[in-house]
């Protein structure tokens, strides 16, 4: 969120807080101040997806490195292995396949296998 954009929303606070009296007004502030916060947001989600498109394959590997979307990939898996009408056992095995290919296979390595199918 921009500077000016915090000092707007930082005027609607002292707006609503001096016409405490007037429920309409507050509601009116209120929204407009969600809206603000909500358009910051949407900015900075838009922000990061340039960046991340223009990020350098071996930066991402590096990011898939982490471990941070561990969860979600897991989730990703169940889901299509869901789609397919893979049993529950099933599923059960391949996340726990997952967790061992997290801890031994580096997203480089992760990322040519996918590649090559």
């Amino acid at each position: 969120m921009s500077e000016i954009d915090k000092q707007q929303i930082d005027r609607l606070y002292e707006l609503m807080e001096r016409e405490k009296g007037d429920q309409d007004m507050t509601a009116a502030l209120r929204w407009a101040i969600f809206q603000l916060e909500q358009m910051g947001r949407e900015k900075q989600t838009g922000d990061l997806v340039f960046r991340l498109a223009f990020t350098p394959e071996p930066e991402i590997n590096s990011i898939m490195d982490t471990g941070a979307f561990n969860e979600i990939i897991k989730g990703y898996l169940v889901t299509a292995m869901q789609a397919t009408g893979a049993e529950h056992d099933s599923i059960q095995a391949a996340t726990d396949a997952l967790d061992a290919i997290f801890d031994d296979t580096d997203a480089a390595t992760a990322r040519k296998a996918y590649r090559e199918l």
